[in-house]
């Protein structure tokens, strides 16, 4: 075992994760546990073009076995792969062809001797008396060993990136961060005081601020928005739901500094939580049932937004969803393949008095709906 100093890059979190689990994976019939220790934050150079960076990261200590790799022992020729339903062998080798169709029922794993069942991918190795084996994606670290060195030098220090000419990094790239402090200030800018957030267009332009700061051509003022940011991060700590944009805005905000292409999703959850505060952003409410399933009901109702898609029983027919909410922020939708009230609504209808029937009622991400049918203008 060998100690090792890993600086990992803000969006490689997840990678050296994942390493570190392959790592203990490979350990396993060894009883060894490899557990990184985390020293703190630090600096991490990258040179693009012969233009030096600094961005932040953070830097482990990962006490690490020497190289768990056979290949000495074994020679990578090619692999099997499943092809609209049929399997096929690619060869690196030039002996044999480069695709031969493999009957599946004949597909052993030569490592732990299972059948082909539900895996995707199998590989061939030759070991030095040339013998042939054949290796299952999910044997294949067991098989082969784990360089751990190799893969965690991956996920720090950046050196001589070429990009075709462009002597500029690309900020959408993930080795590119800004301190959240920082990070906050062009929000409150861009945002004109937290009071109006368009996604594209400020998302852009929040991109074009980073981008000034980054290549000097503007200053940064750097004032404390520690205050903001812990009751932003608070916020988001307690909202609990685990859709696609509550995880990712939570992971967006969670460190010292924000990666740039999280640019548009972070600046949006710091605006939200100060709109909420000063009134420029009204929260969605939970709301409540109304009636009962399969009761008449005659109410005025809001216009959310509206949605097509085809239909599933009909050839060539638009099927159109309709979001609704009420004056006590009670929520509604409806499906049509109607054009008449989504005509009007695209025509600037925002508000409709309407009668319905109660069709069903479900909460969708923590929010009660009323699902709606028979719904006419009145």
């Amino acid at each position: 075992m060998s100690k090792m100093t890993v600086k990992v890059r803000p969006t490689m979190e997840k990678s050296f994760e994942k390493a570190i689990k392959k790592i203990n994976k490979a350990l396993e019939k060894s009883n060894m546990v490899v557990v990184p220790f985390l020293k703190g934050e630090c600096d991490i150079h990258i040179t693009c073009n012969n233009n030096h960076f600094l961005v932040k990261g953070k830097e482990y200590e990962v006490e690490v076995p020497d190289s768990l790799m056979k290949v000495g022992e074994y020679n990578l020729i090619g692999q099997f792969e499943k092809m609209e339903g049929k399997w096929y062998r690619t060869l690196f080798s030039t002996e044999i062809k480069d695709e031969m169709e493999v009957n599946i029922n004949n597909l052993r794993c030569d490592h732990c001797h299972k059948n082909i069942t539900n895996r995707n991918k199998y590989y061939f190795f030759r070991n030095k008396e040339e013998k042939l084996y054949v290796v299952g994606s999910s044997c294949v670290n067991d098989f082969i060993g784990f360089n751990a060195e190799d893969v965690l030098s991956k996920m720090g220090d950046i050196v001589n990136i070429e990009r075709n000419g462009n002597h500029f990094p690309n900020l959408e790239q993930e080795f590119i961060s800004l301190e959240i402090n920082d990070f906050v200030e062009i929000v409150k800018e861009i945002s004109v005081g937290f009071t109006k957030w368009v996604k594209k267009e400020t998302s852009i332009a929040l991109k074009e601020r980073i981008k000034n700061i980054f290549f000097g051509k503007q200053e940064m003022n750097h004032v404390d928005n520690s205050a903001i940011i812990e009751e932003v991060r608070n916020y988001w700590s307690n909202n609990m739901e685990f859709d696609d944009f509550s995880v990712n805005t939570r992971e967006s905000i969670k460190d010292s500094f924000v990666p740039v292409k999280w640019a548009g999703i972070a600046g949006f959850a710091i605006f939200k939580v100060e709109g909420i505060k000063n009134g420029s952003f009204v929260e969605r409410k939970e709301g409540n049932y109304v009636g009962t399933i399969g009761e008449s009901i005659t109410r005025d109702l809001n216009v959310k937004k509206y949605f097509s898609f085809p239909s599933k029983f009909r050839h060539n027919e638009t099927v159109y969803g309709i979001e609704l909410f009420d004056n006590e922020q009670n929520h509604y939708l409806t499906f049509t393949n109607s054009n008449a009230i989504v005509n009007q609504i695209r025509n600037g209808m925002n508000t409709l008095k309407a009668n319905f029937v109660i069709a069903g009622q479900e909460v969708n991400n923590g929010i009660k709906v009323n699902k709606i049918k028979q719904l006419k203008l009145v």
